[in-house]
């Protein structure tokens, strides 16, 4: 069982990490994807990268680049990137960090585009405008790099409501570098371009949003997504499974071990065993990120 996204360096985890992950391990985890989405994440998931030697039974893998909100005013990660000479001198950075670490890396993301919340939290139209186009010009050269060091891309995207711009943006751009596949991670968009998504050489990332009742499109794409192109994902801390209810006045958050639940409903949707999806998401995630 692998988890192939997960943000271990956020506060909620990373203070009960040994805890966390045991409870992954006794679950019947065998590795993971630790993935940095800011640039004091990448550091820390860097910095992390050698101590998880410490856990033989099992495998730890790291991804870092800059998540496509970080590239907007008004975005609720700290230390935004709000004009273009910042967001060059940002890539810069990166590119250097990914050549430093070379080694120490099995992808690059989290990457993409939202253009969620962009006409709500930002009033301006050429404020509108210029969010979108710096988060182009950041996912590109994400896109660029992951090529340039062959290694494979966990890709963010999230439209508004009842849009596909998105999905749509997002094709063109890594189909335009060309050379990379990955991870549509957490995606929830269309039906329409999920034989777009596969065809460009991308596997499908379903977490927990599966378990959540209002997610029937969501579990239909799981249902028309071949087994042998599905990875499970816990994009913990984030996104806990719906069932989880707060007690001894813990925090309700998403946990690496939830990926055994997602397991669990995809087993259940397909109409497969739980057996045969552990195994199939386990060689998928290995296919991607290596052994």
């Amino acid at each position: 069982m692998f988890d192939s996204h997960t943000h271990l360096e956020e506060d909620l985890l990373k203070q009960n990490r040994n805890e966390i992950i045991d409870e992954f391990i006794q679950a019947g985890g065998k590795g993971l994807l630790n993935v940095g989405y800011t640039i004091e994440s990448n550091l820390e998931a860097l910095k992390s990268a050698s101590s998880w030697l410490s856990y033989p039974e099992i495998v730890v893998k790291t991804s870092i680049g800059l998540h496509p909100t970080i590239f907007c005013q008004n975005s609720n990660i700290q230390n935004a990137i709000t004009n273009y000479n910042q967001t060059r001198k940002v890539l810069d950075w990166l590119a250097e960090k990914v050549k430093e670490n070379s080694g120490a890396l099995s992808a690059i993301g989290e990457t993409g585009l939202d253009y969620y919340r962009i006409n709500d939290e930002i009033p301006d139209t050429s404020d509108r405008a210029e969010c979108v186009e710096r988060q182009k010009i950041a996912f590109r050269r994400h896109v660029e790099i992951a090529r340039e060091n062959r290694l494979p891309l966990t890709i963010h995207t999230r439209d508004r409501i009842d849009e596909s711009e998105c999905i749509r943006d997002s094709l063109e751009i890594v189909c335009e570098v060309g050379g990379v596949g990955g991870i549509f991670h957490c995606y929830t968009g269309s039906l329409d371009y999920l034989e777009d998504i596969l065809g460009a050489g991308f596997l499908i990332g379903f977490n927990a949003i599966i378990t959540y009742k209002s997610a029937d499109n969501v579990r239909n794409l799981v249902k028309e997504t071949p087994i042998e192109s599905i990875v499970v994902e816990s994009d913990a801390p984030y996104l806990p499974l719906r069932k989880k209810t707060i007690q001894n006045n813990r925090q309700n958050f998403g946990k690496p071990s939830d990926v055994k639940e997602v397991i669990k409903s995809i087993a259940a949707i397909k109409d497969l065993s739980e057996t045969y999806v552990t195994q199939a998401t386990s060689s998928n995630f290995k296919a991607v990120f290596g052994e």
